[in-house]
């Protein structure tokens, strides 16, 4: 739906406009209108400042002569005098946040728990990150080639409140609540403390009433915390904060900056992420030569999130306040007055990105895009958002990458505030999940996602003898409009292993062929129905050692006294290599095993010894289509 203009040239847009439930949908047609005004102007609608241009907008962000500080919120007297009482408990906890002060407030706090948004904390977390990524996707690993997902419900759109919660240390138990208030936050501070200032609305009251319920959760814990330090940002502050207290009322209202940043922390990631992790997926499937680009070279991952942040970012613009008389290439400025600095537009300046519109991996790299802002009040939990991006989306792209919308992008419905705005359902078809390890009988059809066909790759065994096999077992690749690739194997070749997680068609040796039952045209042929035999430690081993290699990139198939750790084994790593021996091997280790067993001949003697019953190559719960 396109968003909502003024009805005559003689109309000029106003800033106003993005609350429209048609502009949230769809801001970019107003923007267009708002950016012929120019790259600064003065709003006579909405009597606030709007920044276009890039160049303005980092000169405002940057702001090395602080001549711009946060908006200031209304006083309490000032909510009394218009009618406003109910707003005064929202204000109450919105003042001492990091994201409404200026220095030097601003800057204690933020230096309390800076390191820890340092490499080395995130490298803490990044296995714990990866397992939360795991668990939201493991429902869905193995199901029918036309398996269904929301990709907000189901994947994204938790994901960044557990991972402020791991960050806080929080349970995870809690989850629902905190997703419940960030919700609430997010539509509070935009509707309440954003550039258009409107009649408080009955139908907020429950957002207000919400968001009541999370200072007495956090207060609990920050006093749990005072009386037993933890490591995690809510000590951190406490330290930095009360240890300078010298009476009670002082501890008590520390201890209130203290709860309202834990809610600051926890909700600030809540839309924004999931919108990040969601549009870069979609981006790579409307742009099938640009996800090429990030397969080839996955060193791009990096600038797939910076791409889709300067194009897609659910966060629109910032607001900041004059504190001086000041001059902006031509414009005058007054003191107190508001600029409402358009991200989304400055991200698409032309002047700073060339061919703007367009999505590109490869750009100069000369201009940082703006979604998480600049300067002083640079989003602080960036690294975790863009660490979780990164994992999420790889996750998704190796375990799904037949993936495709179950409904036109148009159709989506989108969900406020407009500095927030998400899409509230993302429906997507799964295609076939990259977990399957199947066997590809000769002379029967195998069925794959399309998108994996380019990068399906012939292993060798024994020389040049996969590659023989692939050239001369291949009988014919048909691609059909479903998104998926039926490849047709000659009955009179050798066996074929078709490991569809790393993109490998692998042939085995002459000596592995088995009885191959008459194909059934149109039929599935079951796991149970293809082998039935337990894995040979011989076999065991030579998976390992595919395994081994193909976790830590190694050029060819490790030998049996290869050390794990040695080879360059890290966690992530680990945690790929245990998820990889589940799926492959049918056998769950934990990590303590690889530990006390890293080299691949002593590895391979524990899977042996607990592998009781095993099928070959596949897992009960897939399938295989003739």
């Amino acid at each position: 739906m396109p968003a909502k203009l003024p009805a005559t040239h003689d109309e000029i847009p106003s800033i106003r406009q993005i609350v429209e439930p048609s502009v949230i949908a769809n801001p970019y047609a107003l923007y267009a209108s708002l950016s012929e005004q120019g790259p600064l102007y003065w709003d006579q609608e909405a009597k606030v400042w709007v920044c276009t241009g890039y160049e303005e907008a980092e000169t405002i962000l940057r702001d090395p002569q602080v001549r711009f500080g946060m908006r200031r919120l209304r006083s309490n007297e000032q909510l009394r005098e218009r009618g406003l009482e109910k707003l005064i408990p929202l204000y109450t906890l919105l003042r001492p946040q990091m994201a409404f002060l200026d220095d030097p407030q601003h800057r204690q706090l933020r230096a309390a728990i800076q390191w820890r948004f340092t490499a080395a904390a995130l490298d803490r977390l990044h296995e714990a990150i990866q397992a939360l990524v795991n668990e939201r996707l493991s429902p869905f690993v193995g199901k029918p080639h036309r398996g269904q997902m929301d990709l907000i419900d189901d994947f994204a759109g938790p994901l960044p409140t557990q991972v402020a919660a791991l960050f806080l240390g929080l349970p995870q138990s809690d989850v629902a609540y905190f997703m419940r208030w960030s919700a609430a936050y997010e539509r509070a501070t935009a509707r309440y403390t954003g550039p258009v200032q409107l009649r408080f609305p009955r139908e907020q009251e429950g957002d207000l009433e919400t968001l009541e319920e999370a200072p007495a959760y956090f207060r609990q814990v920050a006093r749990a915390r005072l009386g037993k330090p933890q490591d995690d940002p809510i000590s951190d502050m406490l330290r930095s904060l009360i240890d300078g207290a010298f009476s009670a009322d002082e501890r008590e209202e520390y201890l209130s900056v203290v709860v309202a940043n834990c809610l600051l922390l926890l909700a600030s990631g809540y839309a924004t992420t999931t919108n990040l992790i969601v549009q870069s997926l979609l981006w790579l499937w409307k742009e099938p030569d640009q996800r090429r680009l990030l397969e080839e070279d996955p060193s791009l991952l990096e600038a797939l999130i910076n791409e889709t942040t300067r194009l897609s970012s659910s966060s629109q613009y910032v607001v900041r306040q004059a504190l001086h008389d000041t001059v902006i290439g031509t414009k005058r400025i007054r003191r107190g007055q508001t600029i409402v600095i358009l991200l989304a537009l400055a991200n698409r300046d032309e002047r700073a990105f060339p061919h703007a519109q367009r999505f590109l991996l490869k750009r100069d790299g000369k201009r940082k895009q703006l979604g998480f802002g600049l300067g002083r009040h640079f989003c602080i939990g960036a690294p975790y958002a863009e660490l979780l991006a990164r994992l999420a989306i790889l996750t998704f792209l190796q375990r799904f990458p037949g993936f495709q919308p179950n409904a036109p992008e148009d159709e989506f419905e989108w969900k406020g505030p407009p500095n927030s705005r998400c899409p509230r359902h993302v429906p997507i078809l799964l295609g076939a999940s990259l977990t399957e390890h199947a066997l590809a009988v000769p002379g029967r059809n195998v069925v794959v996602p399309t998108a994996t066909c380019p990068y399906v790759k012939a292993r060798e065994i024994g020389g040049q003898e996969g590659a023989e096999h692939w050239k001369n077992a291949v009988l014919s690749v048909m691609a059909s409009d479903d998104g998926t690739t039926t490849i047709h194997f000659d009955p009179n070749s050798v066996k074929v292993s078709l490991d569809l997680q790393h993109g490998i068609i692998r042939f085995l040796s002459q000596a592995d062929r088995v009885a191959e039952p008459p194909a059934t045209s149109g039929s599935t042929v079951h796991t149970d129905a293809l082998a039935s035999e337990a894995l040979q430690p011989r076999e065991i081993k030579d998976r390992l050692s595919h395994l081994f290699a193909t976790v830590l990139a190694l050029p060819a198939e490790v030998d049996d006294e290869c050390d794990f750790f040695e080879a360059g084994g890290d966690s992530l790593a680990l945690a790929s290599l245990l998820l990889a021996i589940e799926q492959h091997l049918q056998v769950e280790i934990d990590p303590e095993t690889i530990y006390d067993h890293p080299v691949l001949s002593d590895l391979a003697a524990v899977i042996v010894k607990q592998q009781k019953q095993v099928r070959t190559g596949v897992s009960k719960r897939e399938e295989v289509y003739s």
